[in-house]
């Protein structure tokens, strides 16, 4: 075990998990590693998120790694086997991690660690076109993608864990940063650092600025100047922690206190005094300590040239005595008067370097601040630019589909010529037809189904064509198609749905409705109410006298005994009822007149026949089916026929097929009349709505 580092107390900043083996080292040579990590790395709490942002690693062609925790937090989002991106390393401790993980390397800076050494990688200067995925902990720098994207590649950041900093500082570590027993701070990276100085407070934070910096980034020596080290950092020669310890070694060796002797003992006094005024940074202090000496050592050696002579001046008589003392006084006082100035402008001096510290600390923080400030704006443009790029990538897939939309409106427009190019004779002829198969549909519908309302949108339809058409010689047929439409219009609708309605409410009123010569439901008791006071005897005698009054009644009658109807009797009067109003109902659906009004008839005789008339629900019922059988369900419908005879005749017979060059003829789904308007097969052409539902007249007739 060495001693080369016996007495110096170094402070180890790393994660604690990543702090054991510099901590060995440092022990290993006799110092004292004290931990307390300024930054916690913790892996990202939604694994699922991140796996959502990487989506098909597969579809990336490189994939770069800017640290040993992006290793271990990320290589699991790495297939071990199939397709894969190139994978990148910023260091030598990436691509161990990388291989300790079963990966090979591709990419790796020959010259530095740091992501402008793996920006000088000939691999990564031509990525135009490319997708590259950056493996880092989030809010990284970005000045490794921003570039990326400035060459041309589409970059995506997978932030696979996070930093975390302490509440507050261990106290510990404050006491021993606050009386100065901390010789060295280690810092691998500016957050670590900035983390301990914002931990820091007064007087720990002066004795932080005291301590020897060593880390092995360009970058945190020129944070620590930013922050106001008094010391100037020590820069290790590698990233690894052998360096770290060889560069606090060396400095170990530089900084070993002199051999004593009389220069030092007279030096010490005064560098104290000079440290003490000035208050400045180690350099300030040095020079004015070297000129201070220098003075020193001028100024006793006058006093002993002086007293070397001084026993020859008095073995030459009292005068030259007299002189020689006169002249070391003219020497010594000229010698107080130098130093006197001397320590003027050094006290002037130190002053003017204390105002200029404190000047110079203020924009040193600063431009720590700044620092700060400017990283966050270029994380905040590195986001402007990704943005950019998929509006960019938005709006190619939009020029696209614009593209795309104009080459059919094109075909479109070339279409729309070419049906113009159709000669007008073919188009008449077509229009033509299309008007003869509506008055076939109207005749149809009126004919077969009674629809007026369907012949008369047809009839619409067909004057609607002939109008466009503008030809006077078929003005006969527009005037007979408008007497045919005022016709149509003039057909009395009855209200088939109400009328059905009101069957069916009287049809499900029937079990209420009184018959003649019912029998009673139950007998009740007529005898008044006993007493109280009655006895039990007294009141069952009392009860079976009013129950026997009640069904026994004697009187004088002439007339013929009525027998009560059973049971039976009853409910087939009433089914017979509801019958006759079922199938009132389905004559009505079906446009039967005749079975309708006899239906009606029917049930009303029934019920002044069989039900008791005297009853409000009886005489009801028989006055709704009078207003019924009254009304008329099936008008008489006009003759639409006339104008389709005359188009037949304006049209010439080898026009009336003419149909237009790839394209079929109208189908109809009614029968063709003849001439004289009689159709021609009624058979195919009975709607289906003609008649009422199968599950309708099944399920009310059973």
């Amino acid at each position: 075990m060495s001693e080369q580092l016996a007495g110096v107390k170094v402070l180890v900043t790393r994660p604690s998990h990543q702090a054991n083996r510099l901590v060995g080292l440092i022990e290993s040579h006799g110092g004292t590693a004290l931990r307390f990590p300024t930054l916690e790395i913790e892996a990202h709490e939604d694994h699922d998120a991140v796996a959502a942002a990487i989506g098909d690693i597969a579809d990336y062609d490189i994939a770069i790694f800017i640290s040993f925790n992006a290793v271990n937090h990320g290589a699991q989002y790495l297939p071990v086997e199939g397709r894969r991106p190139l994978l990148a390393a910023i260091g030598p401790s990436t691509a161990r991690a990388l291989k300790d993980s079963g990966f090979t390397t591709d990419i790796k800076a020959t010259r530095g660690f740091t992501s402008e050494a793996l920006l000088r990688e000939p691999q990564l200067q031509d990525v135009a076109g490319k997708k590259i995925i950056i493996f880092r902990g989030s809010g990284g720098r970005a000045l490794l993608g921003r570039e990326l994207e400035q060459r041309g590649a589409t970059v995506t950041y997978a932030e696979v864990y996070r930093r975390d900093r302490p509440e507050v500082l261990d106290p510990a570590i404050e006491s021993a940063l606050a009386d100065g027993s901390i010789d060295i701070v280690t810092a691998t990276s500016a957050e670590t650092l900035v983390n301990l100085y914002e931990l820091a407070g007064e007087p720990t934070v002066t004795g932080l600025l005291d301590t020897q910096l060593v880390t092995t980034s360009e970058r945190v020596v020129k944070k620590a100047a930013a922050l106001g080290f008094n010391n100037e950092a020590l820069l290790a020669t590698g990233p690894d922690d052998q360096a770290l310890v060889d560069a606090i070694m060396e400095w170990r060796a530089t900084n070993e206190a002199p051999a004593p002797g009389a220069g030092a003992t007279m030096t010490e006094p005064l560098k104290q005094d000079s440290a003490e005024s000035t208050g400045a940074d180690g350099d300030a202090v040095v020079e004015l300590v070297e000129e201070v000496e220098e003075e020193t050592v001028t100024v006793d050696a006058a006093p002993d040239t002086v007293v070397a002579a001084a026993p020859t001046a008095r073995r030459g008589g009292g005068t030259l005595g007299l002189l020689a003392m006169l002249l070391s006084l003219a020497a010594l006082a000229a010698a107080g008067y130098v130093w006197w100035e001397q320590q003027q402008n050094l006290n002037a001096s130190a002053q003017s370097q204390s105002e200029t510290t404190g000047v110079l600390t203020s924009t040193q923080q600063n431009i720590a601040s700044l620092d700060g400030r400017i990283d966050e704006g270029l994380n905040r443009v590195s986001g402007l630019d990704a943005a950019r790029n998929r509006i960019e990538s938005n709006m190619d897939e939009l020029r696209r589909s614009i593209e795309m939309l104009s080459s059919r409106v094109q075909a479109a427009e070339q279409s729309i010529d070419d049906v113009r190019g159709v000669s007008a004779t073919a188009r008449t002829n077509w229009v033509r037809a299309e008007a003869e198969y509506f008055m076939q549909v109207a005749n149809s519908r009126l004919q077969l189904a009674r629809d007026p309302d369907a012949a008369l949108a047809a009839m619409l339809a067909a004057d609607d064509r002939l109008k466009a058409l503008g030809d006077p010689t078929l003005y006969r047929v527009r005037q007979e198609i408008a007497g045919e439409i005022a016709a149509l219009k003039a057909v009395p609708r009855p209200d088939v749905e109400g009328i059905a309605l009101t069957l069916n409410g009287l049809a499900a009123r029937v079990e209420e409705l009184p018959l003649n010569n019912a029998a009673p439901g139950s007998y009740e008791s007529t005898a008044p109410a006993a007493a109280e006071e009655q006895k039990p005897l007294d009141r069952a005698i009392s009860t079976l006298s009013g129950v026997f009054t009640s069904m026994v009644s004697v009187k004088r009658t002439d007339e013929a005994a009525t027998p009560l109807l059973s049971r039976d009797e009853e409910f087939f009067l009433k089914r017979n009822l509801e019958l006759q109003l079922q199938s009132a109902r389905l004559a009505l659906l079906d446009g039967d007149t005749a079975i309708y009004t006899e239906s009606l008839r029917t049930a009303r005789n029934w019920l002044q026949t069989h039900f008791k008339e005297d009853s409000s629900a009886v005489l009801g019922a028989i006055d709704t089916l009078a207003e019924l059988e009254a009304q008329e369900i099936a008008p008489a419908m006009p003759d639409v026929s006339g104008s389709l005879r005359l188009l037949r005749v304006a049209v010439p017979a080898a026009e009336t097929s003419t149909v237009p060059p790839g394209q079929d003829a109208p189908a109809e789904s009614g029968a063709v009349l003849p001439a004289d308007g009689a159709p021609a097969e009624a058979a195919q052409t009975e709607p289906a709505d003609a008649a009422p539902p199968a599950a309708e007249q099944t399920g009310e007739t059973a």
